[in-house]
C-alpha cells in the first residue's frame, strides 16, 4: 500500500518553511510550463527537439490569515519595486515517499486575491521557477 501525509513533508521558500496549508486536495502543486520535446514528422523519418525552457510553476493555497500569506504579500511589494527584487528559492521534501524537488530563481507571477466573506477562502499564490531540479 502507498502512503501519503502532507504533515510529513516539507516546502520551504526563501528560507521559511511554509506550514499553514489550506485544507484543499491541490494546496501544492508543481507543473512543468512547456512540454519537454516536441516531434516532427516527415516522410519515413521523424525528429525529436528537445526544450530548452526548464521553468516549473508553483501553486500553493495556505490560510487567507496565516504567517505565509503575509510574508508572501511582504515579499511580493518588495519583488514589484524592480530595485529591491531578488529571486525566491524553493524546496519540497516528501519525508515518507523521499521525493525531493529543488527551485531555483523563482517570481511571484500573481499573488493571493483579497477575499473576504462567511466562511475561509484560501490564499492562493503562483510563483514561477527558471527551472527545478528533481531527485
Amino acid at each position: 500500500m502507498n502512503v501519503y501525509d502532507h504533515l510529513s513533508s516539507v516546502f520551504v521558500l526563501d528560507g521559511i518553511e511554509v506550514n499553514d496549508w489550506a485544507d484543499a486536495a491541490d494546496a501544492l502543486s508543481i507543473t512543468q510550463d512547456n512540454p519537454t520535446s516536441a516531434l516532427t514528422e516527415g516522410i519515413g523519418q521523424s525528429q525529436v527537439v528537445f526544450s530548452n525552457k526548464k521553468s516549473q510553476t508553483v501553486v500553493i493555497k495556505v490560510l487567507q490569515n496565516g504567517a505565509t500569506n503575509k510574508r508572501l504579500r511582504a515579499l511580493h511589494k518588495k519583488q514589484s519595486k524592480g530595485t529591491t527584487y531578488k529571486p525566491i528559492s524553493g524546496s519540497y521534501q516528501d519525508i515518507i515517499n523521499g521525493d525531493s524537488i529543488t527551485l531555483i530563481g523563482g517570481t511571484i507571477q500573481t499573488p493571493s486575491a483579497f477575499v473576504r466573506g462567511n466562511a475561509h477562502n484560501d490564499g492562493t499564490w503562483t510563483i514561477v521557477f527558471e527551472r527545478a531540479e528533481f531527485s
